[in-house]
């Protein structure tokens, strides 16, 4: 914005800094005032009056299908340093997931909302003994790379590291199961893209998500 030659580019570069403030969850709403400098001098003076956005929020819900039923707390810190940061933690209950939770941290790349580093801790205890007579312990420590588009394209390349314990076998335990029992270690990386122009992500109408992913295992691991 500092370095534009004209006032049409100004305002261009000026509603560009705006979109990029309000993508961040910095600000809710920026009104820019474009007026001639105070000190008399050429150029123009940009002043940009903004209402800060949210600090925090706190979501719960209550999920029931497919004889499951699950509840989940999760808690939101925005923008923790200034730069449009998201701290994200998220609990939950249930009848087959006894219990989970999973904290995010996403710091945008160079200001830029449409690049994230993430870095995802998670840990997740799943009663499968009704049909497989074994629980599971599944912790998961990833980190990630997302840089979106504004045409609804995604790529996402991610390395991950899943430690599961196969545990509290009953007498209907498969020999297959018993023999994957005990503690396992994946290391993977993986790459997703992703396109999405649906003109809702909750009820939509029109549009379509499509979804690639691959993913490549065994180093550091099992």
């Amino acid at each position: 914005m500092f370095a534009a030659q004209t006032v049409e580019r100004a305002v261009a570069e000026s509603r560009e800094a705006a979109g990029k403030l309000q993508a961040l969850g910095i600000v809710k709403g920026v009104h820019i005032e474009l007026d001639q400098p105070q000190n008399g001098g050429e150029g123009i003076d940009v002043h940009f009056s903004c209402l800060d956005g949210s600090r925090y929020a706190i979501r719960t819900g209550v999920n029931v299908g497919d004889d499951e039923g699950t509840a989940s707390v999760t808690g939101q810190l925005n923008n923790i340093w200034g730069g449009g940061e998201l701290l994200e933690a998220n609990y939950s209950r249930g009848s087959k997931t006894q219990a989970a939770f999973q904290g995010l941290l996403s710091v945008p790349v160079n200001a830029d909302p449409q690049r994230q580093l993430r870095l995802c801790a998670s840990q997740a205890a799943m009663d499968n003994r009704p049909y497989s007579a074994h629980d599971e312990i599944r912790r998961t420590l990833s980190t990630a790379y997302r840089a979106s588009g504004f045409n609804g394209t995604t790529h996402e390349l991610q390395y991950l590291m899943s430690w599961r314990d196969i545990c509290n076998l009953g007498l209907g335990a498969s020999p297959t199961l018993r023999g994957e029992a005990g503690h396992s270690l994946k290391s993977a990386i993986a790459y997703t893209l992703a396109h999405d122009d649906r003109d809702s992500h909750t009820v939509p109408i029109r549009g379509s998500l499509v979804k690639l992913s691959t993913e490549l295992a065994g180093l550091l691991g099992d």
